[in-house]
């Protein structure tokens, strides 16, 4: 009896040694950045977790400086540049994109993790390791990686709201340029119309004393020019104060108007009469033509 609970004491202490020997991790290869040897099994993996973390951190690190460079650009060319906005939403989708690696990494994580402390065989890997809580904080601090990119995720919709806001500067500034060059043009135009205005009646008269025609035949005075171009001045100028101070111009549109639209009523009416007596000629012809084809087959 005793030999027999020696033995199954014997058995019940050889087999978990076995196990724990054959699964425990004793020969390390990594091409990681530490040049030490890990001191427990898990340590390498932790190791693992911390330099995983600093790839991402300088990946931040570098998205980070690229928006600050960004930023300053923006601010340099003041909306004037339109490839930094589709720049900055390349980088937000750049930014999206980051989102499904990280979660990846994270998850791989966690489960390897989890498969060691749901095993029994596993377990004690764990539980045993004098710095498991080492571990657990190296991957809180991986998880930690998806607030930076949150943190980009704002700063990207930040100065895409900057961009827009500048883009709106200029382009107002671009219409408040055209609306003065437009104001100053209308100027120009007006002080043409007033020379042309002047001018136009005055080189009216000689073209009229240059005509060849028996009333110009004795050659008169170059007085006669000074009275003529005075008159046709006098004239156009009662034309346009009548036309700019009184109702006439309107009276004469409303008139003309009128007639237009009288005329075009007329030949309206006159084409509709036509068109009806041309279909009762029409019917009439062809009820005629019926009664002669009725006639003559009953007098068949």
């Amino acid at each position: 009896m005793d030999n027999a609970e020696g033995e199954n004491t014997r058995r019940t202490d050889f087999w978990p040694r076995a196990r724990m020997e054959i699964l425990s991790s004793r020969i390390y290869i990594s091409t990681l950045s530490f040049g030490w040897i890990p001191d427990h099994r898990l340590e390498f993996f932790s190791l693992f977790l911390r330099n995983l973390k600093q790839k991402w951190c300088l990946l931040f690190d570098t998205a980070e400086h690229h928006l600050a460079s960004t930023r300053e650009k923006l601010l340099e060319k003041q909306g004037m540049d339109n490839k930094l906005s589709h720049n900055l939403l390349r980088d937000a989708q750049c930014w999206t994109n980051l989102r499904k690696p990280m979660h990846a990494h994270i998850g791989k994580a966690e489960e390897f993790i989890r498969v060691y402390e749901e095993n029994d065989y596993l377990c004690d890997e764990v539980w045993n390791y004098t710095h498991s809580l080492t571990l657990s904080d190296d991957l809180k601090a991986l998880k930690g990686c998806t607030e930076r990119i949150d943190r980009l995720d704002e700063e990207t919709k930040e100065t895409i709201q900057l961009e827009f806001n500048l883009v709106s500067i200029h382009e107002s500034h671009i219409s408040v340029e055209m609306a003065k060059k437009s104001t100053v043009m209308a100027a120009s135009m007006k002080r043409l119309s007033w020379i042309t205005f002047i001018f136009l009646p005055l080189m009216f008269t000689p073209s009229l004393f240059g005509m060849n025609v028996d009333l110009f035949n004795n050659h008169p005075s170059w007085r006669w020019y000074a009275v003529a171009g005075i008159a046709v001045q006098v004239l156009v100028t009662a034309g346009w104060v009548v036309f700019k101070f009184t109702k006439l111009e309107e009276t004469l549109e409303t008139a003309i108007r009128e007639t237009y639209c009288g005329f075009i009523n007329a030949i309206r009416e006159t084409y509709c009469g036509f068109i009806g007596w041309y279909k009762r000629s029409f019917t009439r012809r062809k009820m005629v033509a019926t009664d002669i084809e009725s006639g003559k087959q009953k007098a068949a």
